[in-house]
């Protein structure tokens, strides 16, 4: 985990971060504003990790899909 809580997986091997929420209703805005500036904060200060994923273990819709992350807040995706 990262300090302070930020991440809940690492790959160091392969340079990747994750925070992984249970459901999709634990995304609200504030969450999902939460954990894109963790993320990309390690991303951008560690100089460990080149990736980043936000994972949704029951998301809304049950399909795969793999997409670039970034509220609408933010602007221009970052995290891939």
């Amino acid at each position: 985990m990262g300090r302070n809580g930020s991440y809940d997986l690492k790959n160091a091997e392969k340079q990747i971060i994750a925070e992984v929420k249970n459901k999709f209703n634990t995304m609200n805005t504030r969450s999902a504003l939460s954990a894109y500036d963790n993320l990309q904060r390690h991303l951008d200060y560690s100089g460990d990790f080149t990736k980043a994923y936000l994972v949704e273990i029951v998301p809304k819709h049950p399909e795969p899909y793999e997409e670039h992350f970034t509220p609408r807040e933010r602007g221009t995706p970052h995290l891939s």
